[in-house]
């Protein structure tokens, strides 16, 4: 996040991974109304979705 260019790109890059693992959530969201899953996994396994556009993120700004 050293300069300007650099957070711009990096906040374009962590935004595009987002909007696409955006869509298991979804997925999850849809099956959980057909197929009620115990609460606590459901969560769990929203929150680890979440989680993975963040560290490759992460991982990527770093080779910047």
């Amino acid at each position: 996040y050293e300069s300007e260019a650099n957070w711009y790109l990096i906040n374009r890059y962590g935004g595009k991974w987002i909007i696409i693992w955006s869509f298991p959530i979804l997925l999850i969201g849809l099956v959980g109304l057909s197929f009620p899953l115990e609460p606590d996994n459901r969560y769990l396994l929203s929150i680890f979705i979440v989680f993975v556009p963040l560290i490759q993120t992460i991982i990527w700004s770093r080779k910047l």
